[in-house]
């Protein structure tokens, strides 16, 4: 029997390998089950379109959870959709995930920029 996908991947912030006493990262209890679907085993996805793909091909396709659920509303408010909605459609491209973590409303930036920005903000919440 294979064990459950939260028993080897931290509920809370989905960096630090989890065990039956906790997480190595965060240090919280890593035993209750995480909300997110077990489909997306703790991460949103990240679309680009065929061009940007090609040319950012070793760019991650998703995000933790934990770096997006927190902001939920902004979803709603910004797509009229809730975080695991948009995830079910395919997820969210990294400018618009970014107004989403940011608390904000989409502006025009350079997909270079907005990448840049999540990745730092994915460094803090590991070391965090």
């Amino acid at each position: 029997m294979s064990k459950p996908f939260w028993t080897t991947s931290c509920a809370t912030c989905r960096f630090g390998p989890a065990n039956e006493t906790g997480c190595s990262k965060c240090n919280r209890d890593a035993r209750a089950k995480s909300w997110e679907p077990k489909e997306f085993k703790g991460f949103f996805p990240l679309i680009l379109d065929s061009k940007e793909k090609e040319k950012h091909k070793f760019w991650p396709t998703h995000i933790p959870w934990a770096l997006i659920s927190p902001h939920e509303q902004w979803a709603i408010s910004n797509h009229g959709q809730t975080l695991l909605e948009l995830a079910n459609r395919g997820g969210l491209c990294p400018k618009e995930a970014l107004a989403i973590i940011e608390c904000r409303r989409w502006v025009e930036m350079p997909l270079e920029r907005a990448w840049h920005i999540i990745k730092i903000l994915m460094e803090e919440l590991c070391n965090s």
